[in-house]
């Protein structure tokens, strides 16, 4: 079994990436993940905006996950190009949902396909 993990990979699915490397359930495939767990709680400001503020360390195990992260068994960088003139993705918004498998090709996956010969 692989989990592909990456920069974005944060929180609780950093404990379940910690878990799943350290129980050897499968390998972690990808780049180190956001070092990013501490518990948060919201606040509701005035203007109705929200504040998050971290309120709590947490320990995975007795390990300290922030700031850290968790590194993969197998490297393999993202390389996510778009076409010129495309919009970044941060601006996209979905007007129904994607479909899987996805229609452009993903680099990162395809490089894990060539290395694992799944």
């Amino acid at each position: 079994m692989v989990l592909l993990v990456d920069g974005s990979t944060r929180s609780g699915k950093e404990v379940i990436a910690h878990a799943f490397k350290r129980h050897g359930i499968g390998r972690l495939v990808g780049e180190r993940t956001a070092g990013a767990v501490l518990s948060g709680r919201p606040f509701v400001l005035r203007d109705t905006s929200l504040l998050m503020l971290p309120v709590a360390d947490v320990q995975v195990e007795g390990q300290r996950l922030e700031g850290v992260g968790v590194e993969p068994d197998v490297l393999i960088r993202a390389t996510f190009t778009t076409a010129p003139g495309a919009i970044p993705s941060s601006r996209l918004r979905w007007t129904r949902r994607p479909r899987w498998p996805a229609r452009a090709a993903d680099p990162q996956a395809a490089a894990l396909l060539r290395r694992s010969r799944l």
